[in-house]
Formats: structure tokens, C-alpha cells, sequence
């Protein structure tokens, strides 16, 4: 019986776990760490502009609004201004709305702080234990994603490489196969020139037919028929 190829599914298979799947597996761990940022910053209080918020001390404050370019001021209790880091990028989008990192900036004291973005410009901000998730809700799943991507792709690698050792080995058993039967159905036929069947071996002489008379000697007679 000819021998089954193997290894072709398990080919098949380690290269799709390797690429789409693995590619899938980062992607869908992007995605949800943006939408659980996206989601953090949509629920955070807003503070219109020019107005005041109350933060307690030692607080990292992000500032989020609609708007791109924004320069942010920000002054505390004590009417000094507060150091801010300002941002030119990073936005997270939830539904039809886009919010844009406008900066940061750490409370000194507890107490009202004035937030002024620019005329117009409402914030979001995020203050305390949310601004600290925001790291974690962003990147945990982003990580957790490139992990499963790494140990999917490492898996459909090793399946792959086997799929392949075990499709090169049943090809090599199929051919290998196909060549002795070919040798086989070639063996023992009648040499040319003969009928089907008949060897080709000398043909004995009857023991009917008329032998010769055997060589005389010189100066003998030959018999007198009576």
C-alpha cells in the first residue's frame, strides 16, 4: 500500500497560528487597552475652562481635552504657578469622541487648583489612583497581547518546522515506493523475440526422427543389403 502524506495539515496549521492568529492575539490587546484608557478617561470629572478643581497633595494630575495644541496653565492654592508638562500627542477616542493628552502635572498641596487650557477648552483630568491605572489599563492588555502573540507565534513555528520534516520524509517514503513498484511490474518479463511464455531453451531432437549414419572408416565396405 502506498504510503499516506504526512505533515500537510500540521504545515497548514503552524502557519496560520504563527501569522494571522499571533498577529490577532497583539492586535486585540492593543485594542482593548486603548478602549480601557478611552473608557477611564470618559468617566473623568471635567473642569471648564478658567475654573478650579480640588486635588489632594502629592496627586499626578493628566489633563485631557478635545482640543489639539493646547498649551495648559495651571496655578495652586497659593496663586503660583505649577510646573506642566505638556503634551503635542497620545489620543484615545471613546465612541464619536476624541480625546487628546493635553499634560501633566504633581500637586504640591491639597486645596483648589485653576486649570486654563485656553478659552473655550474643557479638561478632563485624571487625578490620584485613576491616573496612576493609567499605565496599567493601558499597557497591561498591550503586553499581555505581545505575550500570547509570542508564545502563539512560537507554537505555530515548532509546528510548522515538524509539519515540514514529516511532509519531506512521507514524500521521500512515496517516492521510494512508487520506484519499486515500477521495478516490479518489470521483473521476470519474456525476452524478445519469444513467444509469450516459452523459455528460451534449445529444442531436444525426437527420438523418431532419422539419424544420420555414422561415419565409416577408410577401406571399409559398406554393408551388403540382403
Amino acid at each position: 500500500m502506498q504510503p499516506k502524506r504526512r505533515g500537510l495539515w500540521l504545515t497548514i496549521i503552524g502557519a496560520i497560528i504563527m501569522l494571522p492568529v499571533a498577529f490577532g492575539i497583539f492586535l486585540a490587546g492593543t485594542v482593548l487597552g486603548v478602549k480601557n484608557l478611552a473608557h477611564l478617561v470618559d468617566e473623568a470629572p471635567v473642569v471648564t475652562a478658567g475654573s478650579t478643581h480640588d486635588f489632594a497633595a502629592d496627586t499626578t494630575v493628566a489633563m485631557f481635552g478635545d482640543s489639539t495644541g493646547s498649551s495648559c496653565t495651571v496655578t495652586d492654592p497659593s496663586g503660583s504657578t505649577v510646573t506642566v508638562e505638556n503634551s503635542t500627542s497620545g489620543s484615545v477616542s471613546e465612541g464619536d469622541t476624541t480625546f487628546n493628552l493635553l499634560g501633566s502635572f504633581t500637586t504640591s498641596a491639597a486645596g483648589a487648583y485653576q486649570i486654563d487650557c485656553g478659552s473655550g477648552v474643557d479638561v478632563k483630568v485624571l487625578s490620584g489612583k485613576d491616573a496612576a491605572d493609567v499605565s496599567k489599563k493601558l499597557l497591561m492588555p498591550i503586553f499581555v497581547g505581545f505575550g500570547g502573540a509570542a508564545l502563539a507565534g512560537l507554537i505555530g513555528l515548532a509546528m510548522l518546522i515538524t509539519g515540514i520534516v514529516k511532509l519531506v520524509r512521507s514524500n521521500r517514503e512515496r517516492t521510494a515506493w512508487s520506484q519499486q513498484q515500477a521495478y516490479a511490474g518489470g521483473y521476470g518479463a519474456a525476452p524478445a523475440g519469444y513467444p509469450y511464455g516459452q523459455q528460451g531453451y534449445p529444442q531436444q531432437p525426437s527420438p523418431y526422427e532419422q539419424q544420420p549414419p555414422p561415419p565409416q572408416n577408410p577401406g571399409q565396405q559398406p554393408p551388403n543389403p540382403q
